[in-house]
């Protein structure tokens, strides 16, 4: 998923390695993080209703479960219990995520 696209998803990874990357200055690309079953993405995007801020690839074949943005709009009101539970493990997630890529980008300088 290139950097830039529009949500389309919250994705639980089931099989596989998906790999954050993002490109510095000199137009080179960085890992930030790699991901692993049982891991999700797309939190920031569902959450936000914002675009990718970086790319998205498969290191591996990978099998993922995917809720699109419809159906978790959709949960307010069908099932708001479930939709808070969700939204408390995706806070928590995201946030895990998010202090991993940070000392990744530490990692390469502050690029």
């Amino acid at each position: 998923m290139p950097r830039d696209s529009p949500r389309c998803g919250l994705f639980l990874i089931l099989d596989g390695r998906v790999r954050f990357t993002f490109t510095d200055r000199d137009n080179r690309r960085h890992r930030l993080i790699t991901l692993t079953p049982g891991m999700s993405f797309g939190e920031t995007s569902m959450l936000a209703d914002m675009r990718y801020a970086n790319d998205v690839y498969a290191e591996t074949t990978v099998r993922v479960a995917v809720l699109p943005p419809a159906r978790f709009d959709e949960l307010t009101d069908a099932a708001p219990q479930l939709k808070l539970a969700l939204l408390e493990r995706l806070a928590a997630a995201a946030y895990a995520q998010a202090d991993a890529a940070v000392r990744a980008v530490a990692a390469h300088g502050g690029v």
